[in-house]
């Protein structure tokens, strides 16, 4: 079971990631295509589930934004 803690963060990288996507006009078909299920995209931007490095790197990738940027974003500068 997720801590509180863990659960915001899944949510707000959720939201993060769903942002970014749609602000390049990709469906989640789009961006899970060669990475994962669209399924599992759908999942993360919901907030169920929080991804591996190596998968959010490759999402990251097909976002064109670093790791840094999706990571930190809720932070304040």
């Amino acid at each position: 079971m997720a801590t509180e803690s863990e659960q915001t963060m899944a949510e707000l990288l959720g939201q993060r990631i769903a942002t970014e996507r749609n602000q390049q006009h990709l469906s989640q078909q789009q961006l899970a295509a060669d990475i994962c299920a669209q399924s599992m995209i759908s999942s993360l931007e919901k907030g169920r589930y929080i991804p591996n490095a190596v998968l959010l790197a490759k999402i990251c990738t097909k976002l064109h934004i670093s790791m840094d940027r999706i990571m930190l974003s809720h932070y304040p500068k």
